[in-house]
């Protein structure tokens, strides 16, 4: 466990304060484990759109070419 000081915006303070005391630093912790979860899936879809662009264009119908695949099995 760390102990930090941050600054928080008067209204997020407020609505903090309205939490019961012990209750406070699991909330935080909670919604900044969502948030960076969100920040790295926001991340990698940034990256898959930007290596999407790299990539040359598919010259393949895929639909017939997955129909091929599963027809040879």
């Amino acid at each position: 466990m760390h102990r930090v000081n941050v600054m928080l915006k008067d209204e997020v303070w407020s609505s903090l304060r309205d939490l019961p005391k012990g209750e406070r630093s699991q909330f935080i912790n909670e919604a900044l484990v969502l948030s960076f979860s969100l920040r790295r899936r926001q991340q990698a879809a940034l990256r898959l759109q930007q290596l999407r662009r790299l990539m040359p264009p598919v010259s393949v119908n895929l639909t017939d070419a997955v129909r091929e695949l599963r027809d040879m099995h």
